[in-house]
């Protein structure tokens, strides 16, 4: 029984650790480009408004990723799918729903089953 507490002690360590920490609202914006709010005097005009699309577009860039091979941050929320794949060569494709999680097999091992969770857990994340 003992080990048994351990095994779950150290199986729940393992996903705390590789759970990421949700970041706050602050640490995301100290790293975009462009951290002030852009005002408009006036009646909007071509290059007003593109200048606040140029400075969107920058700060979501600064947003790091791995999807899409991780090139161009999250342009993807502000970008309509046809500029996206003209401007960046590839269509953006949104990552699957993985559902719930799948059967664990009855034999599996509480560190199988751990990773098992883990991969889960991640794959909603991203979702």
């Amino acid at each position: 029984q003992a080990i048994r507490g351990q095994q779950a002690k150290a199986v729940a360590q393992r996903r705390t650790m590789t759970m990421a920490r949700a970041k706050t609202i602050d640490e995301i914006v100290d790293k975009f480009p462009f951290k002030t709010h852009l005002q408009l005097h006036g009646e909007p005009d071509y290059e007003a408004i593109n200048g606040f699309s140029q400075v969107l577009y920058a700060n979501v860039a600064s947003l790091p990723t791995t999807l899409a091979g991780g090139q161009h941050g999250h342009v993807e929320i502000l970008m309509k799918p046809t500029l996206y794949a003209t401007v960046l060569g590839t269509a953006w494709v949104d990552p699957a729903d993985p559902g719930a999680l799948g059967m664990v097999p009855v034999n599996a091992t509480m560190s199988h089953r751990a990773q098992l969770e883990a991969e889960h857990a991640e794959q909603r994340r991203i979702f």
